[in-house]
């Protein structure tokens, strides 16, 4: 599988392999697979204490809403390391798909970029989920990395909408695969509001992180790094307060050479002790 293979000409160059298990994704599918596990073990004796472990860290509408202002926001963040408990099909199927377009996307963005990609867009999907199910009744817990998967994915085929992957053993482009799971939640969120019955999914975490994922992409938010962007602006800091120390420097020791010592006042003699101390 080579989801980033292009056409050329117009026809489909498949080729298998496999993308590389990227740093950060790696890390994400640890932490998430020792939670499901940690929280799993939980189970035994009761359960009670894995429920109460799951209600703080599970997105919920209604806690914060009867919470508000001091909303727990960590849940913005946890509740992507929860899966359903009653089987590994939840946790398998979205670490399959981080594994699979999550390293592809780290190896075009660079780690920290992804990171701050990947949690934004966990928070993103929770405040949807936060946002528009209490406006349609529900409001029931959200748990799992589908909304922030989904936003990989998205984010992978609008970035390379033309990329090729195998579903079983046709090749499709990746456009499609991405179009196709947005339909499903759509239809699932149509049958929903005509009174139909729910399997359980969160759909506004998958809706609003395909969202996400396509707007980043589009607007370019993904490869904004605020952290480089900070450590940028320091430097320049760093480098204009340099110049001006310096500056007045050469200023004091004009005076010093004119005047004397004692015309200098005691912040003035500070800074040349600073300075001093800086230049050994």
């Amino acid at each position: 599988m080579n989801p980033w293979n292009e056409e050329p000409e117009g026809r489909p160059q498949v080729q298998f392999a496999y993308p590389p298990l990227t740093p950060v994704v790696k890390r994400i599918i640890v932490a998430t697979v020792v939670a499901f596990f940690g929280l799993f073990l939980m189970g035994f004796g009761g359960g009670v204490i894995r429920e109460h472990v799951v209600d703080w860290l599970a997105v919920d509408p209604k806690v914060w809403r009867s919470w508000f202002p001091l909303v727990p926001v960590w849940q913005l963040v946890t509740y992507g390391f929860v899966h359903d408990m009653s089987g590994l099909g939840h946790l398998f199927f979205n670490m399959l798909t981080l594994y699979f377009f999550g390293g592809m996307l780290e190896s075009s963005l660079g780690g920290r970029r992804f990171g701050l990609f990947y949690f934004s867009a966990l928070a993103v999907a929770a405040l949807t989920h936060v946002m528009v199910t209490p406006l349609l009744g529900w409001g029931l817990p959200a748990i799992g990395a589908s909304g922030a998967c989904l936003a990989v994915l998205i984010a992978s085929a609008a970035m390379r909408p033309n990329a090729v992957v195998y579903l079983l053993v046709f090749p499709v482009k990746l456009k499609y695969v991405a179009g196709a799971l947005v339909v499903v939640d759509v239809f699932q969120v149509l049958v929903q509001l005509q009174g139909g019955p729910s399997d359980g999914t969160a759909i506004y975490v998958h809706l609003g992180g395909a969202l996400y994922g396509f707007l980043a992409v589009r607007l370019r938010w993904i490869y904004s790094d605020p952290v480089a962007t900070f450590e940028r602006k320091r430097a320049v800091a760093s480098a204009e307060r340099l110049v001006s120390d310096e500056a007045r420097m050469d200023q004091l020791l004009a005076r010093i050479k004119r005047d004397g010592l004692g015309a200098l006042s005691s912040a003035e003699r500070e800074f040349l002790k600073r300075q001093s101390e800086r230049g050994r």
